[in-house]
């Protein structure tokens, strides 16, 4: 249970939320340990991100169900007694939050998957003009 009050939709978008989060985190320490090692090639990075491809499938259950989840988080924080409603606005204010609300950190992984396409594009060219080379 995150915070008392949280309804079991909310409580599994959050748990599915931690569950992208670990994978990135995970993702970063590989990619960190290719920059720590200063190797140039590039292809280094494609072979390093390969077996995170298919654990990428954990958005999924999260991108079904965020539009619906973030609504009903909408009218909990509206209403005037409501456990995660007075969750939000606390961590709101708080300056580890900067001002961000918790719908807009709820769409944060979605705008990180949207801008993968462009990544893996750019990476791959980059390969290629390595070889080429």
């Amino acid at each position: 249970v995150w915070v008392s009050g949280v309804p079991d939709d909310v409580s599994r978008l959050f748990d599915w939320l931690e569950d992208i989060v670990h994978l990135h985190t995970k993702l970063s320490a590989s990619l960190a340990g290719l920059r720590d090692v200063h190797n140039p090639n590039l292809q280094c990075v494609g072979e390093t991100l390969q077996p995170f491809m298919a654990k990428l499938e954990i958005y999924q259950p999260y991108l079904v169900k965020l539009e619906f989840v973030a609504t009903r988080i909408e009218h909990l924080v509206a209403q005037e007694k409501s456990d995660i409603g007075d969750f939000s606005k606390l961590q709101e204010r708080s300056s580890t939050c900067q001002g961000w609300s918790l719908e807009k950190y709820l769409v944060e992984p979605v705008q990180r998957l949207s801008q993968y396409p462009d990544f893996f594009h750019v990476s791959s060219r980059c390969v290629l003009l390595t070889f080429h080379d």
